[in-house]
Order: C-alpha cells, then sequence, then structure tokens
C-alpha cells in the first residue's frame, strides 16, 4: 500500500523482477522534495532501530597495492576448523602459515 499526496491509500501490488527490470528510468516520477541520491550521499549513513544503531555503510577503500590473488582451494575439514577457531583474520593467519612453509622449504 501506499499514500498518495492527497493522503488516501492506493493499493498495489507488488512488482515481478520482469517489471521491475522494463522500466525505464523516464517512466519513474520524481518527487521534487525528494529527489535521487547518489552513493556518496549515504556515504557515513548510519541505521538505527528507535535511538539504537544497528549498522552503518561504511566501505573500504580501493586497495593501494592489491598483493592478494583470490582463488577457491579445497581443504581438509580439519585445517579449516583449526584456523577458523583462531578468530577474526583466520585466512590472513592460513596465509602466513603457508608463507612460512614456502620460504622454509623452497623449491629446488
Amino acid at each position: 500500500m501506499n499514500k498518495n499526496t492527497t493522503g488516501h491509500i492506493i493499493h498495489t501490488r507488488p512488482l515481478t523482477a520482469d517489471e521491475l527490470l522494463n522500466i525505464r528510468d523516464e517512466d519513474i516520477a520524481y518527487d521534487s522534495d525528494n529527489p535521487p541520491t547518489t552513493a556518496a550521499f549515504w556515504e557515513g549513513a548510519v541505521m538505527k532501530v528507535g535511538d539504537r544503531v544497528i549498522g552503518t555503510t561504511r566501505t573500504r577503500g580501493p586497495q593501494k597495492a592489491p598483493r592478494k590473488v583470490a582463488t577457491s582451494i579445497r581443504l581438509s575439514q580439519e585445517v579449516v576448523e583449526y584456523f577458523k577457531a583462531t578468530g577474526t583474520g583466520w585466512q590472513t593467519k592460513l596465509d602466513e602459515a603457508l608463507r612460512e612453509y614456502v620460504h622454509s622449504h623452497p623449491m629446488q
């Protein structure tokens, strides 16, 4: 349900995914008192329920110098559970353990 500008309730149905994808920008009526926003507008926004903060919109900045490669690897359950049990940063700890192994076992 939506309220129009006269305060009357208009009963509407949710749009399907196809209907949403077919909406053209020029078909969207923007309220001049509520113009579209940009990502910069939401920078640092805070989400609240009542007076309680439940989240923020902060984001990570771009990597200064990407030093890691995203990959998929199959590990034993025992190894994954061990590193996950160490808490936050477990993937970094796993990377450090593998890097230590590489440095102590040079290829011949």
